[in-house]
């Protein structure tokens, strides 16, 4: 047994090295957008998936989160990796390539697997154009620090077939300093010793704390915090963040 098991953590390993390959780099600079991702697996691999696609001049940012952990989660990680690559154009809109996404996850998958997902497509001139696939609302904060969430209708990914129309677009005008941040409920619902969640709002505290830190410190920052808040209590989910910045053109 003690053999099997070191086998099946070596294998382990080697699946989670396979894996962190396809997320992008944790500091990312493309067209006039900078990237700042951080996944912390709450095993060896992760549920959690992130990515930075570029299509000419246009960015998609995609923060996703399939159901449940280990093997069966990543391995949907890796699906939508090859499906996202192959959906996303220069003219599709985000509700429309989470429509297709949806259709082709649903045929690579026989089980009751799923995914949410927050798709956004970033233009040059800051214009960001965004839908959510049942995933949480993500942030947008300008540089002088006022907030907004954004969110869409949607459906998750992979569970029905018929629901194209339940996808919508939304957007958002960026202008140099302005922030995006995404996540995982990793971050929202980790729990404390009082079983209270870590939430929205503590969340958002937090990133008016980190306004105007570069961005590696604000994911790091956020996860000090909700190691504070925890109090010893262990994580249950994947977490994964992801901050974005505009630039000036």
């Amino acid at each position: 047994l003690t053999r099997k098991d070191a086998e099946l953590d070596q294998e382990l390993l080697f699946a989670s090295h396979i894996q962190m390959g396809i997320f992008p780099e944790p500091r990312l600079t493309v067209n006039q957008y900078t990237f700042q991702t951080t996944i912390l697996p709450l095993g060896r691999i992760s549920g959690d998936y992130c990515d930075v696609v570029t299509r000419g001049d246009i960015t998609f940012a995609l923060v996703a989160d399939a159901s449940g952990h280990g093997v069966p989660a990543a391995m949907l990680t890796m699906a939508a990796k090859n499906v996202f690559s192959n959906v996303l154009t220069e003219k599709i809109s985000p509700a429309a390539a989470l429509a297709q996404a949806n259709h082709e996850i649903l045929k690579m998958i026989k089980t009751q697997d799923f995914m949410t997902g927050f798709l956004m497509k970033l233009y040059p001139s800051g214009l960001v154009e965004f839908s959510n696939a049942a995933h949480p609302s993500a942030f947008f904060q300008t540089r002088q620090g006022d907030m907004k969430l954004l969110d869409t209708p949607g459906f998750i990914l992979g569970g029905l077939d018929d629901v194209d129309a339940l996808y919508e677009n939304g957007s958002v005008q960026m202008r140099p300093g302005d922030r995006l941040f995404i996540y995982t409920d990793g971050v929202t619902e980790s729990c404390n010793a009082q079983n209270h969640f870590y939430g929205v709002d503590r969340l958002e505290k937090m990133l008016r704390i980190t306004r105007g830190l570069d961005l590696a410190r604000v994911t790091t920052r956020i996860f000090s915090d909700m190691v504070s808040f925890a109090e010893g209590v262990p994580f249950r989910d994947d977490i994964a963040m992801m901050v974005i910045e505009y630039h000036q053109p």
